[in-house]
C-alpha cells in the first residue's frame, strides 16, 4: 500500500495528480481488473516520484491545475465534459450560463441600487 501513497508538496498538486490519473483510466471502462488498477495508480506514484522536479512534470501539473480551475468556473467536473462530449452536457453548460447572467443581472441591479 506504501507503493500507491502519493505524496505531493500541496492539495492542489495532489488532486492535479488524480486528475491525471483518472483521465488516463477512467471510471466508465469496466474492463480492468482491480489489481490492473492498483498496478496503474502504483506506477502513476512511482512515476510521479521520479520526475515531479523536472520542468515537463511542473509545466503538466500546472496545466492540469488550469483545467481543473476553467471547469470549477463552469460549475462543472471532468465527469460533465466527458458526458458533454458524447452530447449530453450541452444543457449543463446552458444552465450554469443562464444562472451565471441572472446573478450577474441582480448584482449589477443591486449595485445601481446602493449608488
Amino acid at each position: 500500500m506504501r507503493d500507491i501513497t502519493l505524496i505531493a508538496p500541496s492539495y492542489t498538486e495532489l488532486q492535479a495528480v488524480y486528475m491525471a490519473r483518472s483521465l488516463y483510466l477512467p471510471k466508465q471502462l469496466p474492463n480492468y481488473t482491480e489489481e490492473q488498477e492498483n498496478d496503474i495508480f502504483q506506477r502513476f506514484s512511482i512515476g510521479y516520484n521520479a520526475y515531479k522536479e523536472k520542468d515537463e512534470l511542473k509545466t503538466l501539473i500546472e496545466e492540469i491545475t488550469d483545467y481543473r480551475s476553467q471547469l470549477k468556473a463552469l460549475g462543472m467536473n471532468d465527469t460533465h465534459l466527458r458526458d458533454f462530449s458524447k452530447g449530453r452536457g450541452l444543457l449543463r453548460v446552458l444552465l450554469h450560463l443562464f444562472i451565471s447572467i441572472v446573478r450577474l443581472i441582480f448584482s449589477l441591479c443591486l449595485v445601481s441600487m446602493v449608488f
